[in-house]
């Protein structure tokens, strides 16, 4: 907006975020903290994607460097 206008937020769509674990969940994941344990290994989203930047945003809030997680790198 140009500097004096006001705005507002108007929501038009909703979507739900979450971590895929193989059925029963025989890691315990339970919190994002957990996939910086040892033999965890992630699949990432493609950079710029909102789902990506999510999960960045998720990772630096616990202090996870994101370039320590095996598969960071590796997209889908």
């Amino acid at each position: 907006l140009a500097p004096g206008l006001r705005g507002t937020v108007v929501s038009v769509a909703q979507r739900s975020q979450g971590i895929l674990v193989a059925r029963g969940n025989p890691l315990m994941l339970k919190h994002i903290g957990d996939l910086s344990r040892s033999g965890i290994r992630v699949v990432n989203r493609q950079p710029g994607s909102g789902t990506r930047l999510l999960f960045d945003q998720f990772l630096n809030s616990v202090g996870i460097d994101p370039e320590t997680l095996c598969g960071y790198e590796d997209e889908v």
